[in-house]
């Protein structure tokens, strides 16, 4: 019998980073959810690790874990809209004024305050 044993390191890389941040943090939710989705990972890796094996569970699992994460990063950008903040890449690489791309840097000043 084979053992999926990178999805049971993902399991416990997961639940024991997610339990440290929570205990950083002070957060309840967040050391429940950590152990869920660990405890999940770690059943789908048993799912997988069986004969014959079921790896459909764990996919969906992490793809989940990966599009939550993706959002949440995704929607913690903040913009600002003070034009000294941003950055004309067309003035470093020299190129014509009829394609501009700009890249808008947060104030962090504000941001920490």
């Amino acid at each position: 019998m084979t053992v999926d044993v990178m999805g049971f390191l993902l399991a416990g890389t997961y639940t024991s980073l997610g339990v440290v941040k929570a205990m950083d943090n002070d957060s309840f939710i967040q050391l429940g959810a950590s152990l869920i989705v660990g405890g999940v990972l770690g059943y789908g890796a048993y799912l997988n690790s069986r004969d014959p094996p079921r790896p459909l569970f764990q996919l969906s699992t992490e793809l989940l874990l990966a599009a939550t994460a993706a959002s949440a990063f995704y929607n913690s950008y903040t913009y600002t809209e003070d034009l000294s903040n941003q950055i004309d890449i067309d003035d470093f690489l020299g190129r014509v004024d009829s394609r501009k791309i700009t890249i808008k840097i947060p104030d962090i000043k504000r941001v920490i305050e």
